[in-house]
């Protein structure tokens, strides 16, 4: 996986995504094809498109019709698979996060033309998760 900081765009082993990734091209595209999509909020079209776009990494993009709003990455753990799933295994992936982040684009803040990219722990789910999320 790789972000290019010059447009926001993702690489990864499967495919690239973008701020200007429209939502029915992607799901009819190769990387795409395998892509579980869900309806989150019917009057907004807010819908989330769940993707393994390489080993070791989960991604959900959210698209609100068409436009790719935001996306959520998440470095896989052993755990995943295997249980158990604590606060613990999430803080651990957001320091790993945390670290690939700062391998990949340096030191933050990372806020851009574009939009931002984020590292965030949500202790309520609890998750840990990379968020990239274009200028609307």
């Amino acid at each position: 996986m790789k972000i290019d900081v010059s447009d926001g765009s993702i690489v990864f082993a499967g495919g690239k995504i973008s701020g200007l990734t429209q939502r029915s091209e992607f799901l009819r595209s190769a990387f795409g094809n395998a892509a579980r999509e869900q309806i989150a909020n019917e009057p907004e079209d807010w819908r989330h498109v769940a993707i393994d776009p390489e080993p070791g990494v989960a991604a959900t993009l959210i698209f609100q019709g068409e436009k790719l709003h935001q996306v959520f990455v998440a470095l896989r753990t052993t755990s995943d698979d295997t249980g158990p799933w604590t606060i613990g295994i999430e803080r651990e992936r957001k320091t790993r996060h945390d670290a690939w982040l700062r391998t990949a684009l340096g030191a933050p803040p990372y806020e851009y033309a574009w939009g931002r990219v984020t590292s965030d722990f949500d202790p309520k789910d609890p998750a840990s998760e990379i968020i990239v999320s274009y200028a609307i």
